[in-house]
């Protein structure tokens, strides 16, 4: 089946979350997750994703720290 990427990024004054994504694309049921951003930013994903039921098999995730 061909893939489908959706780059999503939260506007100016708005916290992107996992419920903006999930909106996005109806449903993350056998979906692969890829996240970048600061480890707080990531941890709090990882939280949400989980608390939304994603399978953690299906995320992927790199940090990086602001210099």
């Amino acid at each position: 089946a061909p893939s489908t990427l959706y780059p999503v990024c939260s506007s100016k004054g708005r916290r992107l979350t996992a419920q903006n994504i999930l909106d996005i694309v109806d449903t993350f049921d056998e979906k692969e997750i890829y996240l970048c951003g600061p480890a707080g930013m990531i941890e709090s994903f990882r939280e949400q994703l989980l608390e939304l039921g994603v399978n953690k098999k299906y995320s992927r995730y790199e940090d990086f720290k602001l210099l």
